[in-house]
């Protein structure tokens, strides 16, 4: 995606949001400064005693395992016969990594996809090849004129939960999120709308907490990082009420990224670099 900063900003503006009685502060720790070769990282999801990171578009199609003992990248997973278009997120369930190449900055993309992985497969090789392809297209998208950084047709931020996908895009006009929704596995889709959510900025990240049934976005606005919390989460419709905000005004310019709730019970948030700070990995506590 394109950069957030090109210049250090001297003040802000604290956002507004419309789903929380109160704004509650948090605070981001750093625990890692991330190696060069992620500056660009886009996503991230643990698995296996790693965290795997994905680049977004431009790069190379690799799934990077970092080592948060070692504070190194141990693995590395080349993945072939496919390319890196624009990766923004990438997610599990129980046998499969899930690579959502669906970055659409001007919403002109013809060629959303999502890469199907299976684990088994980047526990035995360093090179491997997709188990699958999800194609898919907004039901309600008709214009394609390209129209970058103002278009509703963007996503960085998805789960996979029970056979199904959700897609919570980036509305750049609204500072709200859609979920659509389309099968987990092979094929191609229109991906259906539901419900809209009133997010008072740019999603960027989710992860779905269980069995708690909480799910988790994560986005910015203002160039203040902050997430949801959306307690009792379903799927059948999508809930999204009784939803808490927490903002880090202290993280001011962090271009948060990517989070995963560790085995260790951290919330940890990744950040891509920028002209005022390289890519880095935190611990998120409130």
């Amino acid at each position: 995606m394109q950069k957030l900063l090109t210049s250090f900003l001297i003040a802000s503006i604290l956002p507004t949001c419309s789903n929380s009685d109160e704004l509650t502060e948090g605070t981001l720790i750093l625990t890692h400064e991330l190696p060069a070769v992620l500056a660009e990282n886009s996503g991230m999801a643990e698995f296996n005693g790693l965290l795997w990171f994905v680049n977004d578009g431009g790069n190379e199609p690799i799934l990077h395992g970092f080592d948060t003992k070692l504070g190194s990248i141990r693995r590395q997973v080349y993945i072939l016969d496919t390319d890196n278009i624009d990766w923004e997120e990438i997610t599990q369930d129980e046998s499969h990594f899930y690579i959502g190449d669906f970055g659409n900055n001007s919403g002109n993309r013809r060629d959303l996809r999502i890469i199907i992985l299976d684990k088994e497969d980047i526990q035995a090789s360093d090179s491997i090849r997709p188990s699958g392809i999800i194609n898919f297209s907004y039901a309600d998208q008709t214009d394609f004129t390209p129209l970058p950084q103002h278009t509703q047709y963007d996503c960085e931020a998805f789960v996979v939960q029970e056979d199904s996908v959700l897609l919570f895009t980036k509305d750049w006009i609204r500072e709200e999120t859609v979920v659509y929704t389309l099968p987990a596995k092979e094929g191609e889709y229109l991906a259906r709308p539901g419900e809209r959510f009133d997010s008072a900025g740019l999603i960027t990240g989710a992860t779905c907490l269980n069995p708690q049934k909480q799910l988790i976005l994560l986005g910015y606005s203002n160039y203040i990082p902050f997430i949801w919390i959306i307690q009792d989460f379903t799927i059948g419709p999508t809930h999204l009420r009784d939803a808490v905000r927490i903002d880090f005004t202290s993280a001011f310019a962090v271009q948060a990224e990517s989070l995963v709730m560790s085995e260790n019970g951290s919330m940890l948030v990744a950040s891509e670099g920028t002209a005022v700070f390289p890519a880095r990995l935190y611990r998120a506590e409130y």
